[in-house]
């Protein structure tokens, strides 16, 4: 059983403006500093919005994919997550859409939060190779108790092949990790000598860093077409309400 403890949060909010303007004049927005959004969910319709993006960016830093948002939108308040942000295919960290999700609070919802890796192992200290087994957790709870992200202390590895589980972390009350108890999280493995590695090389008929130089060269991200969401879109990453 994974560890609790009590948290107290605020909550995040977001001021929105009705948006008129759509398809690709919605560039014209993003040379202001605006960003094209819609907002929907199970009670509500798609509707297309527009926010600042330095308030968005701020916001987001702060609530990521799991933290709740009130959207002010004239005298309406709607509660939402960060169902999706689409981002220029040449800089992934540039916004140029965002898709919220209403959520009720009063109903559970399903998110994946990040795990957060922190502190200083002594099995690392002495040479050990960590190994992250996972690095998010899909977790279930009201919108209003999601935690941004969930702390592994990497303290607690001390020794060579020592492994923290599921069960192992500490969540917020009120909130479940939807994932076997059981799970690794992180190990710490004993380094791996030259020999070793010159031995696997021979049995894989490959060379490791040739397989790192590929990794490094992959790039690029497929952008959604912006607007109210399809049925295919949806489905391709289910709205987050559980009934």
């Amino acid at each position: 059983m994974t560890k609790k403890e009590t948290q107290t949060k605020e909550v995040l909010t977001l001021k929105v403006d009705e948006r008129t303007i759509t398809g690709k004049r919605t560039s014209d927005l993003r040379t202001q500093g605006i960003l094209p959004a819609v907002v929907y969910g199970s009670e509500l319709k798609p509707l297309n919005i527009q926010v600042s993006r330095k308030d968005f960016l701020h916001v987001y830093e702060e609530a990521g994919d799991s933290g709740l948002i009130e959207l002010l939108l004239g005298d309406k308040k709607i509660n939402v997550l960060v169902h999706d942000v689409a981002h220029n295919i040449s800089d992934s960290q540039d916004p140029i859409h965002v898709d919220f999700y209403q959520v009720n609070l009063n109903k559970t919802v399903t998110a994946e939060v990040p795990l957060s890796f922190v502190g200083e192992s002594q099995a690392i200290k002495d040479g050990g190779v960590l190994v992250k087994s996972i690095e998010s957790v899909e977790v279930e709870a009201l919108p209003q108790d999601l935690p941004h992200e969930i702390v592994v202390d990497l303290s607690a590895l001390k020794t060579f092949d020592t492994t923290l589980y599921i069960k192992d972390l500490i969540v917020p009350a009120n909130v479940t990790i939807a994932i076997n108890g059981d799970n690794p999280v992180v190990t710490v493995s004993a380094p791996i000598t030259d020999e070793e590695l010159k031995a696997m090389e021979e049995e894989n008929k490959v060379n490791v860093s040739d397989i790192k130089i590929e990794k490094e060269e992959k790039t690029g991200e497929i952008v959604p077409e912006e607007g109210a969401p399809t049925e295919a879109k949806l489905g391709e990453k289910p709205a987050p309400d559980k009934k």
